[in-house]
């Protein structure tokens, strides 16, 4: 006769944590264990039946401290189960038996017991590390780590056995025990994404997700704790990192910003086989929750203004796994202000470049209060296919002060109000698709531009608009001249249509401005010493016309400040003469006037 009366029973004794107790049933064979818990603990108990003959069915009953009815009981043909949450505190019992007494049977059989908090058989997962074990039949798989409140924790369990059949699960405890928080199954890569909200040290539970029918294999946990991960180290402005994803890997890198940069990132699949989606996190200083993300099948993109100082962390994985991908990749990243992958953009220049898939390319210039600027960007490939997109960025970064796209020709045209330098970043305007080519940027800054040089009295001249073309002229000027500047298209299939803008001695806006399919034409008489700016372009609706014009310049000046023009001011000056002796236009003769008549006179 077996007999056995709980509580009391405890024939085999203590169940100790994170072990494996083999023992065996004998015929109506009543084995008894205990073991202590607390409020809140977590158990999780597997029987497994070892004989060879496989005809045991273990079943398992728990009971709580005061006996009574069992609080929770399994039975299977190789592996039963129980996971229970205790709700008083004292010594539990676990009775262990064959299921059935019709036919009555014998067998050996293994115990495994995890009660977390407590839990860590295999120690501690470290950051960014990859760690492989195996899934013995029943087993259960203790780590820990600890953790601050704000902490993004990522793990993925990667099923690496040959067969293919485990299906790894994963249940995340928190410090206090209870109910998992987060769990997840899957039959290749299970996944967990959790933000911490309580500091202490956390236990994660690795198993075979059923045990119907139960099964072995070898796994990887892959884990990445942010802040702190840094993978791969430190993306470095202006710079195209290549990597590759393995099976559920979680690459991160991280890089230092401070309020008000703004960040552009392209993560780039460029595997042979496209099956990669790659999805980029983007992390602040403090953790929680990611700020941006995107994923895409060729070309995931992130464009985020930093609000606080510190170190962010980049996350990058494959953002399904159903079906699990592996892949390499590029990840393109910009930081403005101090991007500058492309150097400087000369006034009055066109430069050529190549936008690839994914690129980010980067150009500055200096500019000062009242400078104005004209930026075009031209779609030179063959295929048609870029859409060149332009972003203009202040010296202070933020968001940009201007940006255009299109098909062709993307336009900014933008008056400085801040000195420093700027930056323009230049890509592809979209990721769908996604697409590479060349294109040629034309950059004017006025005053400065000159392209084509001084133009004379009655000057007539002849030049071409390309594509995007931004042509510019000057000339010197003083009070009460008067002027007449027109241009007129003269192409064979008359598609230009000529836009003239004129610009004074300080830049800014343009003075005067007329557009027109055949004749453009403006006049005046000048009202501030110095010298002017002349643009000619393209003023069609896109501004993708090409052509051959005229342009006619008239003038009652000589254009220069002389000897002559000095001994004007004199005595315009010596006698408040209006307008003449109010040289910089502001309605007022004074002092201002002599320094800045003198000015024009040393430069010309």
């Amino acid at each position: 006769m077996y007999f056995a009366r709980i509580p009391g029973a405890n024939e085999l004794g203590t169940l100790e944590n994170d072990t494996v107790t083999s023992e065996t049933i004998d015929l109506g064979d009543l084995d008894t264990y205990t073991f202590k818990a607390q409020p809140g603990d977590h158990v999780e108990i597997r029987a497994v039946d070892t004989s060879l003959t496989g005809d045991l069915y273990p079943q398992m009953e728990l009971y709580g401290p005061s006996g009574g009815n069992y609080l929770a009981q399994n039975y299977a043909d190789v592996v039963s189960v129980i996971a229970y949450t205790v709700t008083e505190g004292g010594t539990y019992t676990l009775l262990v038996k064959h299921w059935s007494v019709r036919p009555p049977t014998t067998g050996s059989y293994d115990v495994y017991f995890a009660q977390i908090p407590g839990a860590n058989e295999l120690g501690t997962l470290e950051n960014d590390t990859v760690t492989s074990e195996a899934i013995d039949l029943g087993d259960l798989d203790t780590y820990t780590f600890k953790a601050q409140p704000g902490d993004h924790v990522e793990i993925r369990a990667v099923d690496t056995s040959l067969t293919g059949d485990l299906y790894p699960q994963m249940e995340l405890y928190g410090p206090s025990g209870g109910n998992y928080l987060a769990q997840n199954y899957a039959d290749v890569v299970s996944v967990i994404a959790y933000t911490i909200t309580e500091g202490g040290t956390y236990t994660l539970l690795v198993k075979h997700w059923s045990v119907r029918p139960p099964t072995t294999g070898s796994y990887d946990v892959y884990f990445a704790q942010i802040p702190g991960a840094n993978e791969l180290g430190t993306l470095e402005n202006d710079t195209v990192t290549s990597e590759t994803i393995d099976l559920g890997d979680l690459d991160t890198y991280t890089f230092k910003a401070q309020p008000g940069d703004h960040v552009e990132i392209r993560a780039v699949d460029t595997s042979l086989t496209g099956d990669l989606y790659p999805q980029m996190e983007l992390y602040g200083p403090s953790g929680g929750n990611y700020l941006a993300q995107n994923y895409a099948d060729v070309v995931s993109v992130i464009a985020y203004t930093v609000t606080e100082g510190g170190t962010y962390t980049l996350l990058v994985k494959h953002w399904s796994v159903r079906p699990p991908t592996t892949g390499s990749y590029d990840v393109y990243f910009a930081q403005i202000p101090g991007a500058n992958e492309l150097g400087t953009l000369e006034n009055d220049t066109v430069t050529s470049e190549t936008i690839d898939l994914g690129d980010l390319d980067t150009y500055t210039f200096k500019a000062q209060p009242g400078d104005h600027v004209e930026i075009r960007a031209v779609d030179t490939s063959l295929t048609g296919d870029l859409y060149p997109r332009i972003e203009l960025y202040g010296p202070s970064g933020g968001n940009y002060l201007a940006q255009s796209y299109a098909d062709v020709v993307s336009v900014i045209a933008y008056t400085i109000t801040e000195g420093g330098t700027y930056t323009l970043l230049v890509k592809h305007w979209s990721v769908r698709p996604p697409t590479t080519g060349s294109y040629d940027i034309y950059f004017t800054s006025i005053p400065g531009a000159n392209e084509l040089g001084l133009i004379y009295d009655d000057d007539t001249l002849y030049e071409i608009i390309d594509l995007g073309d931004l042509d510019t002229y000057t000339f010197i000027a003083n009070v009460g001249e008067n002027f007449d500047i027109q241009v007129t298209d003269i192409s064979a299939l008359g598609q230009l249509t000529p836009r003239i803008e004129l610009y004074g001695p300080s830049g800014g806006s343009y003075l005067m401005s007329d557009y027109d399919n055949d004749i453009a034409h403006i006049s005046g008489t000048v009202s501030e010493i110095g010298t002017y700016t002349v643009l000619v372009k393209d003023g069609n609706n896109g501004s993708s016309a090409v052509g051959e014009y005229e342009i006619r310049f008239v003038t009652d000046g000589d254009n220069d400040i002389d000897g002559e023009d000095l001994s004007e001011f004199i005595v315009d000056y010596a006698n408040l003469n209006r307008p003449y002796a109010d040289k910089d236009g502001n309605g007022r003769i004074n002092y201002q006037d002599v320094a800045r008549f003198a000015r024009e006179f040393g430069n010309n």
